[in-house]
This record gives structure tokens, C-alpha cells and sequence, in this order.
């Protein structure tokens, strides 16, 4: 496998494949143009790991932010699911990028059995790879999540962290829209 950088055409490809709309909920996907603005600015990488055929196992694209970096999607292509490719590539991401890196992870207050296995189960992937529940909860645009954080970020107290975030989501959404769509809290790592 070879993990590298996007170029912005291939950033492009993976966002209009159906790898990156049928990964996450319609909601969740940031618009084309605020991605492209964002990687113009510097302020938006992304990563790809390729198997031996130059075929994209998996990706992220991170938004970096003063030293950190928020890892706003992940994702690994369905022939790869289960395989431990996804945990491959975020162990490899993980030690390349050598910077306090923090997720948001969909909390266990679903109504759903199913869903809330689902929820855990991403939970226990990020545990197993490096990064750690922290005592920060978000609701952005009314969903509700838990933060995690890699090895990188442990020296930051969580109040700190919550501050990192704080000024990551006013850069990448603008203040107007942070102020009416993000909340951040903290809580014990064992509450909701």
C-alpha cells in the first residue's frame, strides 16, 4: 500500500464517486466549492492509500487548523471493509502526520439497537488506532458527537482541546454559521 497525498483532481474524482457519497450521509457533505476554497487557502489536505494498482483503499481529508487538524471525513472503499485496510491507513496517517489530530465520532444516544452497535463500533475502531475519547462533546448541525484524539493531542487538557475546536469549526464554517450550527461542551469521557 502507498499512502501520499491528493492531488486536487484526484480530491475532486473521490468526492463525485459514489465511494464518497454512498460513505457518508447527505447532511454531512460539505459543498464542493467550500472544500476547493478551503484547499486554496491551505487549510484543507487530503490523503489516499493506494493499493498496487494505484486503486484508492481509503482517504481522508483533514482540515488544518493552527497546528492541528480535524479529520472531517474517512473513509475506505467497500472491497476493503473488514480487512483492516482502514485502520492500516489511519496507523500510517496517523505517524506521517506527526500533529494533534481530532475526530468526531456520532455519540450512543440513538433510538436504534442497530444504530448505536454501528456507533460503537467506530468508536472501538478509533481506540483501536490511536485515538482516544476525550471529555468534549459537539452538536453540529443537530448531531450529536463524542471527540476523539489521537497520541499527538494527549497533552492538550481537554479544555484546551475544546478551545482547538472551537477556533477549527469558526474557520472552517465562519463565525455566523458556528454560531447558530456548532455547540461544544465538556463532559466525562462516560457520559452522554
Amino acid at each position: 500500500m502507498q499512502l501520499r497525498k491528493l492531488t486536487l483532481s484526484e480530491i475532486h474524482t473521490i468526492y463525485k464517486s459514489s465511494l464518497f457519497q454512498q460513505a457518508f450521509p447527505p447532511a454531512e457533505i460539505r459543498p464542493w466549492s467550500s472544500i476547493q476554497r478551503h484547499i486554496a487557502a491551505g487549510r484543507y489536505v487530503c490523503w489516499g492509500w493506494f493499493d498496487e494498482q494505484g486503486h484508492v483503499c481509503s482517504y481522508a481529508f483533514l482540515f488544518a487548523w493552527q497546528g492541528a487538524l480535524l479529520l472531517d471525513y474517512l473513509a475506505s472503499a467497500p472491497q476493503v471493509r473488514g480487512t483492516g485496510a482502514g485502520g492500516a491507513f489511519l496507523q500510517a496517517l496517523n505517524a506521517r502526520l506527526d500533529a494533534p489530530v481530532v475526530g468526531e465520532v456520532e455519540d450512543l444516544n440513538s433510538q436504534s439497537e442497530a444504530e448505536n452497535a454501528l456507533r460503537r463500533r467506530r468508536m472501538d475502531f478509533y481506540a483501536r488506532n490511536g485515538f482516544a475519547l476525550r471529555g468534549i462533546c459537539s452538536r453540529v448541525y443537530g448531531v450529536h458527537y463524542r471527540i476523539v484524539a489521537n497520541a499527538a493531542a494527549a497533552g492538550l487538557s481537554d479544555e484546551a482541546l475544546a478551545a482547538y475546536l472551537d477556533g477549527m469549526y469558526t474557520a472552517l464554517l465562519g463565525s455566523w454559521r458556528k454560531r447558530f450550527h456548532v455547540r461544544l461542551w465538556l463532559a466525562p469521557v462516560n457520559a452522554p
